[in-house]
């Protein structure tokens, strides 16, 4: 599903936002439900776009909040937080570099989808 397809913009984009505001309705001063159909929905939309890639995005999203959950730690009273914030930094980063999505694309020397080239100075093309 694109974001500008038909599906998106009469059926998905319509109920997100219905269920969205009736949620933050129901919930004014809550805000864990308003971000939880925020997941959920996002979750879906991305389900429905490229299913093969969905449990990438579940397991970067599991090894992600793994690492947010060592950026700041209690022992007893001492709070460690720079050593978990470099932990959980080089983490997510080395980890989303090792699990690469469909538009990386190492082997070859011209530039992605994404418009990144990642040819190496000094090499012929």
């Amino acid at each position: 599903m694109l974001f500008s397809s038909l599906e998106f913009l009469c059926f998905f984009f319509p109920v997100f936002f219905l269920v969205y505001f009736l949620v933050s309705r129901l919930c004014k001063k809550a805000v864990w439900p308003r971000n939880a159909v925020l997941l959920v929905f996002s979750l879906v939309f991305y389900a429905l776009g490229e299913l093969s890639y969905f449990w990438l995005l579940m397991l970067s999203i599991g090894i992600n909040y793994s690492a947010a959950g060592a950026i700041a730690f209690h022992i007893g009273e001492i709070t460690i937080s720079l050593s978990g914030l470099a932990v959980g930094a080089l983490t997510g980063i080395i980890l989303n570099a090792i699990l690469p999505g469909k538009d990386y694309k190492f082997d070859e020397d011209k530039p992605d989808d994404t418009g990144v080239c990642f040819a190496v100075k000094g090499e012929e093309n």
